[in-house]
């Protein structure tokens, strides 16, 4: 029991288990005490060291609050939480600082008390403070805000009443992802408007009978989004003919929203269980997406490795670009897809799921165990360091078209976007629909050729405040492989940022080899199927050198499909009736053919399977 915890293998007496209980409750607060005055010290320690360089507090409050938030692995927002806690406690809450310290109160109650404390004059934070300090260690922090609150009231009204009047600005409506296929709504309201929103959800909630289905959370969540459709009740769902809360006249139709899924075809048509991603959310399980699709207008971003390529942006257009350098045999190698517009189709218009497909095992590596793979790398080869193409060129001998226009093209933009999925700084998760384009190696107005192109590889999304710390060259940021980002800062700290949007990270990795990149091996990408099949059975036979390449190289089944998807039959692809599924989904099945046919060549010429890279 507890091995690994500091008690060793030995059993502990129940007796003894309150006592350990508080001791570690007790340790743990120390060690918050520790990390957020920690955190205030450093940040003073480089704030005043830019101002005494540069006297820019901006710009020296951003090197503080990002430096934090890095080494801390969490977002700025909750760095510059910590930092202000810190500060108060330094400056203003002495009492509150020693108990925390001391372990008799957590970090939550802390919070709590410099929340409400936050823009007080000293002279009331000085009066409360004992009285603060005594309820942090009885009141949980809801009830405990209350309470410093009331405490502000009764010392000062007046003071009280400016806050409330300075909190106005703080009003706001934000929705966030949840879990699970889940959103969390939140709005800070004034104290009426909360208590106003809270009778309208309960009247809407009750307009149903007692013995409709749903509990009362549930149908709290149904009336607040039937109150944002302009509706004033919501429909029973008890089935019961007689039901008295039943009205005569429907319910008019709710706007259907416009959603973006981005998936590949077999995911769409049930063959692999690579999950798809729900624009602004993030990952959902195959089925919510087609739920989502069959009760909304839809727009289908699909993944594509193929002849789709060339629609982006005018990309593929000119000659041949190189190759991208070769990746390490032994190190990951992030599969990015490109992302391909689908038509807008109207809700319902789903094609239908092929379900005999067997089991499904996820063939994605997870974020940490890919940025400690990059991170050792690097740590063995810095140089990797300046990025993939330092120059921002992306490999291209000339410019594709638009990579001198300042501006991304619309479509060149979504891309970016459902790549990178939020701003690309380690530790945000601002959605990348309300993120700004950042130019990796700065674009170049007098000399646009010179510069870094407006392409793929040289853009990534940032929130207003991460571009504006890249811009003041807070931080140095460049792309990897598969667009992970590498983060540096002027004392040598180092951070790296995966894409949340749509990827392909395999983890069945045996011996990787090199891999095509789309936008860098524009031959290889447009290509259609090779004709393996004539090879491995006998018909038109190629060089011995493109034979060979055949043989080593991964197979594009092998690349971006796990061993277990299985490929569409002839039936099930003459029963999809969208044509452009259709024509993807036969292509799905060419690939499957040419793996197979490849495979065979490998046999007969007595070659080990080629690792996945």
């Amino acid at each position: 029991m507890f091995d690994g915890a500091g008690f060793g293998v030995r059993e502990i007496d129940v007796v003894d288990l309150p006592d350990i209980l508080a001791a570690g409750a007790r340790g743990e607060n120390m060690l918050a005490a520790q990390k957020v005055l920690a955190a205030s010290m450093l940040s003073k320690a480089r704030f005043e060291a830019e101002v005494a360089a540069s006297g820019d507090c901006d710009k020296a409050w951003r090197i503080a609050a990002t430096e934090v938030s890095v080494r801390l692995t969490c977002s700025t927002t909750i760095a510059e939480r910590y930092i202000e806690t810190g500060d108060m406690l330094d400056e203003s809450l002495p009492e509150l600082k020693t108990a925390f310290v001391a372990g008799e109160v957590d970090y939550p109650r802390v919070r709590a008390v410099v929340r409400a404390l936050t823009g007080i004059a000293a002279g009331t934070i000085a009066a409360v403070e004992p009285g603060a300090v005594a309820s942090a260690r009885e009141l949980p922090p809801g009830r405990l805000e209350r309470e410093v609150e009331r405490q502000v009231l009764e010392h000062d009204a007046d003071a009280a009443a400016q806050q409330r009047e300075r909190m106005l600005g703080e009003r706001d409506a934000c929705v966030k992802s949840d879990r699970y296929g889940l959103s969390s709504l939140r709005a800070t309201l004034t104290a009426a408007e909360g208590r106003e929103a809270d009778a309208l959800i309960r009247e809407v909630a009750a307009t149903v009978c007692r013995h409709d289905g749903r509990d009362a959370r549930t149908r709290r969540a149904d009336a607040l989004m039937a109150i944002m459709h302009g509706e004033s009740r919501l429909t029973c769902e008890c089935e019961q003919p007689d039901c008295p809360m039943r009205s005569v006249v429907d319910l008019p139709a709710r706007r259907k929203p416009l959603v973006q899924l981005v998936c590949d075809v077999a995911t769409l048509l049930g063959l692999s269980s690579r999950p798809p991603v729900l624009a602004g959310h993030g990952p959902i399980d195959p089925d919510l997406a087609r739920v989502l699709a069959e009760d909304a207008t839809w727009q289908a971003i699909l993944v594509e490795m193929g002849s789709a390529v060339d629609r982006l942006e005018g990309v593929g257009t000119g000659p041949a670009e190189p190759e991208a350098p070769e990746a390490s045999t032994s190190e990951p190698n992030l599969a990015t897809d490109v992302p391909v517009f689908g038509r807008c189709r109207r809700a319902g218009t789903v094609p239908a799921r092929i379900t005999d497909c067997g089991d499904r095992v996820p063939a994605a590596r997870s974020a940490g165990e890919t940025i400690d793979r990059l991170r050792a790398r690097l740590g063995r080869e810095p140089q990797l360091r300046a990025g993939r193409f330092p120059d921002g060129h992306g490999g291209h001998v000339t410019a594709p078209p638009g990579a001198l226009i300042y501006s991304p093209s619309a479509a060149l933009a979504t891309r970016v976007r459902v790549r990178d999925g939020s701003c690309r700084f380690p530790g945000c998760s601002v959605p990348a629909a309300r993120c700004e384009l950042d130019h990796i190696v700065p674009f170049d107005h007098d000399r646009p050729d010179g510069g870094g192109w407006t392409i793929a590889s040289n853009l990534q999304c940032l929130c207003k405040a991460h571009h504006q710390c890249k811009t003041m060259q807070i931080w140095h940021a460049s792309m990897l492989d598969g667009g992970a980002m590498c983060w540096t800062d002027a004392h040598g700290l180092t951070a790296l940022s995966l894409p949340t949007g749509y990827r392909t990270v395999h983890a069945h990795t045996t011996e990787p080899g090199p891999r095509p990149d789309p936008e860098t091996n524009l031959g290889a990408a447009q290509a259609k199927p090779v004709n393996a099949r004539r090879i491995a059975w006998g018909g038109s036979t190629p060089t011995p050198h493109e034979i060979d390449e055949l043989i080593d190289s991964p197979t594009w089944w092998e690349a971006h499909m796990h061993p277990d998807d299985r490929p569409p039959s002839a039936a099930q692809i003459a029963g999809i009736l969208d044509p452009e599924l259709r024509r993807l989904t036969a292509e799905l099945a060419d690939h499957h053919g040419e793996h197979r046919a490849i495979a065979t060549l490998r046999s007969r010429r007595g070659r080990s399977h080629v690792g996945r890279p």
